[in-house]
């Protein structure tokens, strides 16, 4: 949690000398390998927990997220069905499903993918932007923008939804609404990178929009 990914790697080894059975170890060891970016290492600690506990669903999951980064398509999408047997009403199972499916061109399954995780919490955000976004890529622009509409009514501070409902008016035509939601997504957050671009003298809207800020 302190970003010392090194040092958990080294405490996790600690516990394994002493007992190699602990799967909690393992866990904690594959995911600190995640963040800092060994993925084969952490999908090696991940499979070792598992062997240890066959019903470890958060194992799963990790390791799920972990194979999708290294596009090993099919065993991600193994490992995340063996997560919703385990615990059906998962939300970020769905979430990471429905991210293997689209990587794997399956749009269709993606989108009921993302459409359950919102069933299970209509306010997860994630959820929200990935099948936003999907319909978005798609074409499904009328669609895209019906659907930010419902976001933004249910969560009006969203300002990541704004930008994206920028990306489906555009796609429209609709350029004064496309830079309205970028004025707003800015308004909302002044200090990211995305509001600094975005926000300043209105004459630099022009160009932020012609050079492809999205």
């Amino acid at each position: 949690m302190l970003n010392k990914e090194e040092e958990a790697v080294r405490d996790c080894m600690r516990v394994i000398e002493s007992d190699a059975s602990n799967h909690i170890a393992w866990f904690l060891m594959g995911r600190a390998k995640k963040q800092i970016n060994d993925l084969p290492g952490a999908i090696a600690a991940l499979t070792k927990a598992i062997d240890l506990k066959e019903d470890f669903m958060n194992a799963y999951l990790l390791r799920a997220e972990t194979l999708l980064a290294t596009n090993q398509l099919p065993d991600a999408l193994s490992d995340i069905k063996n997560a919703i047997l385990l615990e059906a009403e998962e939300e970020s199972a769905y979430l990471i499903k429905g991210r293997v499916h689209e990587a794997m061109g399956d749009l269709a399954a993606a989108t009921d993918d993302y459409t359950k995780a919102l069933e299970l919490n209509p306010f997860n955000e994630e959820a929200s932007l990935l099948l936003g976004s999907l319909l978005v890529t798609e074409g499904k622009t009328e669609e895209a923008i019906r659907f930010f509409d419902e976001v933004i009514e249910l969560k009006p501070e969203f300002a990541k939804a704004y930008s994206e409902r920028s990306k489906a008016k555009q796609q429209k035509g609709d350029r004064e609404g496309a830079l309205d939601d970028l004025k707003k997504a800015a308004e909302l957050t002044p200090d990211s990178e995305e509001g600094q671009m975005i926000s300043g003298e209105e004459a630099h809207f022009d160009d932020l929009y012609k050079d492809g800020i999205f």
